[in-house]
């Protein structure tokens, strides 16, 4: 018996048949952890661009313990864009990804510093605040599973000898 989609299938579905396989083969070579290696390093490279375009509400969060909040924000955003593109770097991948989790776990003082402080920051819902917990710490947990991998992973787009691994 024949299958009644080959039956179907005229010349031009065919091709639209053989694109989607296409497709299905080149997303299977995109592999998870790329995918989430370049979803991670643009996560902190605008994270980090957010702190100059909203430097306001980052001091705004900034806990009264720290002198020179401004500065700090400054620093934190450059610290994170400089995160993000050492992810994409293959030689710097490791190092990138510990200085993303040492900031991660600094952040955690700003985040129970609003929790403990809820009142000075009306415009932001009491769940948002807690929520930040977990996914902290799920951030930290992904940027240490870039630390553990060797620059040779397969988490570089190309395995060609010949051809510049940047990502």
């Amino acid at each position: 018996m024949i299958c009644p989609i080959f039956v179907a299938l005229s010349p031009a579905r065919l091709e639209i048949f053989r694109a989607l396989r296409l497709w299905v083969g080149i997303v299977r070579f995109m592999r998870l952890a790329r995918v989430g290696l370049i979803a991670q390093s643009l996560f902190y490279i605008g994270g980090g661009v957010n702190h100059f375009v909203h430097g306001e509400f980052y001091r705004h969060i900034m806990p009264d313990h720290y002198a020179h909040p401004g500065e700090w924000v400054d620093l934190t955003g450059v610290a994170e864009i400089a995160g993000g593109v050492g992810l994409l770097v293959p030689a710097t991948r490791r190092s990138a990804a510990v200085g993303i989790a040492a900031m991660l776990v600094v952040f955690l003082d700003v985040h129970q510093y609003m929790l403990r402080h809820p009142e000075r920051f009306p415009e932001i819902p009491k769940w948002t605040l807690w929520a930040r917990i977990p996914v902290q710490f799920a951030l930290i947990a992904w940027a240490l599973h870039y630390a553990r991998q060797r620059e040779t992973d397969e988490t570089s787009p190309t395995d060609e000898p010949n051809v510049p691994a940047i990502w």
